[in-house]
């Protein structure tokens, strides 16, 4: 909320930024060139850089806008399951410090302390990033490559009839 408030500030005086741009043209360049009996053309071209200017600096804001928030949800996905990340660590850890074959105590540990983590931060995240709402989903899709790339290769885990966690 915080950074709501101070965005709302920053982007209404960005609004005005821009809106100065044409009403000082209007108010005051524009006389400028009349009173030089400058071309009309001319004229016309130069506002023309004038709203080229204040289009691209109110497409800069909203990108702004959105990299702000965007990093907003990250870290505060990343801090909220912060706790969950370092058991996760941990897990992970203890599970490449074993030789393989590796127990399935382990690697259905280092699978559990994953799921926590993704459920934690995707869910913190949720809150200010509607695409993120199916939550089951999102850990669901981010735990296939563990079980891809890592699950797979463990024998234990094959003979034990490839059990997934709840998800």
């Amino acid at each position: 909320m915080p950074a709501q408030h101070a965005w709302l500030g920053l982007d209404a005086r960005m609004v005005e930024l821009e809106r100065k741009i044409i009403d000082t043209w209007n108010d005051k360049v524009e006389a400028a060139y009349e009173a030089e009996a400058l071309p009309r053309e001319l004229c016309w071209s130069d506002r023309r850089l004038g709203e080229d200017l204040a289009f691209a600096l109110e497409n800069e804001r909203a990108t702004l806008q959105h990299q702000l928030f965007s990093d907003e949800a990250h870290a505060r996905g990343w801090l909220a399951a912060q706790a969950e990340w370092l058991h996760m660590r941990l897990a992970d850890r203890a599970f490449r410090e074993a030789r393989s074959p590796r127990p399935l105590e382990l690697l259905q540990a280092h699978e559990v302390a994953q799921i926590a983590y993704f459920r934690a931060y995707v869910s913190a995240r949720a809150a200010h990033e509607p695409a993120l709402r199916d939550v089951t989903h999102e850990v669901r899709s981010r735990m296939q490559g563990f079980y891809e790339r890592t699950a797979e290769f463990e024998e234990s885990w094959r003979d034990a009839g490839r059990p997934r966690a709840a998800i």
